[in-house]
């Protein structure tokens, strides 16, 4: 990192300890805000305290980043940022290079997503419906309406004959594909997600009759 790169992050983390400060007066709203958790922000206010401008330069001289792994640090930054302000993968990249000195691809958060979906499959496939549940959830946290996810969580709730469950996400998919697409939801599921809700609901009339 570069002393500009290190001043500009020195900058950024006082900041965001003034306006705890100064702005709101409450630590949970300016993490909420700026997009980072409460210990993170009680880390660089204990550097603060203790050594001044200097605790807030990044004391690690290993990278921020893997060419072959995201940290948990980082996914966790992903999932917040996806869950409290729905940013897509490129806005994601954008903020983390920005405030947090982390550069992430778009690419890689995309990933994550997929590697949830993994997750989920080889958990349905261990005969797992709750972290298959877990999988599919974190998957959506990432990256938002993703429909393999939800058929994920479909499967699951069919796995453990929840057909509550079943019926509850996909009707949250057809109200996430209604808020992107338009009325019409139904025409713009891909055609596995169709054949899996009316093979399950044939199961279902089958058995009641």
């Amino acid at each position: 990192m570069t002393e500009r790169e290190q001043q500009r992050l020195v900058n950024h983390r006082l900041a965001v300890i003034q306006h705890a400060r100064e702005v709101t007066g409450n630590v949970a709203q300016t993490c909420r805000y700026f997009g980072i958790s409460r210990h993170t922000f009680y880390v660089w206010l204990r550097r603060y305290q203790e050594k001044g401008l200097e605790g807030l330069r990044n004391m690690s001289s290993r990278p921020h980043h893997s060419p072959n792994a995201t940290s948990a640090e980082v996914v966790g930054k992903i999932i917040y940022l996806r869950q409290n302000y729905h940013f897509g993968p490129a806005k994601i990249s954008m903020y983390l290079k920005r405030y947090h000195d982390i550069e992430v691809s778009p690419h890689t958060i995309v990933a994550i997503d997929n590697a949830a979906h993994r997750h989920a499959q080889q958990a349905l496939d261990a005969g797992d419906p709750a972290e298959t549940t877990w999988a599919a959830r974190k998957g959506l946290l990432a990256t938002g309406a993703c429909e393999q996810c939800y058929r994920n969580l479909m499967r699951a709730a069919l796995a453990e004959g929840n057909h509550v469950a079943f019926e509850a996400t996909y009707e949250e998919l057809l109200a996430v594909t209604d808020a992107d697409d338009g009325p019409d939801a139904i025409s713009y599921l891909e055609p596995e997600t169709i054949e899996l809700y009316e093979r399950a609901t044939r199961r279902r009339r089958r058995q009641a009759g």
